[in-house]
């Protein structure tokens, strides 16, 4: 499986809840900046459950709006 197909929302996420800091989105959960912005920069490649329930609780949201698979078409 291809990680590049997997997406996290948290740019969106920021922007639906007025918030325009990578940093405070680090001060309000506890979650390090390095994670945050490796994120943010679709850097990142594993996620604990323990950061995507901190941020599901945050953002007050579901799974399904924070991560995006997009299928790859397969070459024939």
């Amino acid at each position: 499986m291809n990680m590049s197909n997997i997406k996290i929302n948290l740019l969106q996420l920021m922007l639906d809840n007025n918030i325009r800091t990578v940093k405070e989105v680090s001060e309000k959960t506890g979650i390090s900046l390095k994670s945050l912005y490796g994120m943010a920069n679709e850097k990142t490649t594993r996620i604990d459950f323990k950061t995507v329930v901190k941020l599901c609780e945050f953002f007050d949201c579901d799974i399904k709006d924070l991560f995006v698979y997009k299928k790859q078409d397969k070459a024939v």
